[in-house]
């Protein structure tokens, strides 16, 4: 009987081994797997905060990102463990720019092809670079940015930043009834009118033209296109702001606010 005793006790300490192993491997899994959509989830935000601070270099890629001033904390990130895919690509309306990152598990890797083709997109129809909608595999940790989702904010500060500078013009007309001393039918680019050559990037302070004080915010837009005045007649004017959003016929979208005194 003690020996039996014994027995059932080495066997009971055996199993209880085996569990703990298997708490502490599954435990490992759990934590790696939350550490993963941690770090993807921190390059998405990152990489959407740089594009919405200058859309006009579009997404970047980590390789990118992490050479810019101010995201080098992503090089701890081990951000080459992701996959990283960009395209051009149409819907109904816009030409916009697709970027998906994922994250395959090692026990059910497909390869990029597959994982970007038709038959891995878990939530639309057609490929990573043809679907209008499209989702990475569900055995895989993955993130996508679409630009188009930010279009209509961003024209709309577009327009908004027309209104603001048209008021300025104006209240220059209300003076003595005159917008510019340009001749009817020209046009020129703010820049040129205050005399500023330099690069938005560069621009600073506030400037004037036929006393309409005029800021940086007025010159350029926000993908660093200056804005264009058209003289139509002497009581017509224009402002034209050229964006590099373009339609899904390829065609630049540009916006325009006007005044006309009859």
């Amino acid at each position: 009987m003690p020996v039996i005793i014994a027995a059932a006790v080495c066997l009971f300490l055996l199993v209880g081994a085996e569990l703990s192993t298997m708490q502490v491997e599954t435990a490992i899994k759990h934590y790696k797997t939350n550490l993963i959509q941690f770090r993807l989830a921190r390059f998405g935000e990152a990489m959407i905060t740089r594009y919405e601070e200058n859309p006009q270099g579009g997404y970047l890629s980590p390789a990118e990102l992490v050479q810019l001033p101010g995201y080098e904390y992503l090089k701890n990130d081990s951000l080459e463990l992701f996959q990283v895919e960009r395209v051009q690509l149409s819907d109904a309306a816009w030409r916009f720019q697709r970027i998906g990152a994922w994250f395959e598990s090692p026990y059910d890797v497909v390869g990029n092809s597959e994982y970007l083709s038709i038959n891995s997109n878990s939530c639309g129809t057609g490929s990573f670079s043809t679907a209008t909608s499209w989702c990475g595999r569900a055995a895989s940790i993955w993130m996508k940015a679409e630009d188009r989702q930010g279009f209509g904010e961003l024209l709309l500060g577009e327009k908004q930043r027309l209104v603001r500078t048209m008021s300025k013009l104006a209240k220059r007309f209300n003076r003595d009834g005159t917008f510019t001393p340009l001749a009817a039918g020209s046009f020129r680019t703010l820049p040129q009118l205050v005399g500023y050559s330099g690069t938005p990037e560069a621009c600073a302070g506030v400037f004037a033209y036929n006393e309409i004080p005029l800021t940086c915010d007025d010159l350029f837009n926000v993908w660093g296109n200056p804005i264009s005045l058209n003289q139509i007649s002497d009581r017509h004017i224009a402002l034209v702001n050229r964006t590099q959003i373009f339609n899904a016929s390829g065609l630049v979208v540009r916006l325009a606010e006007e005044i006309k005194v009859e």
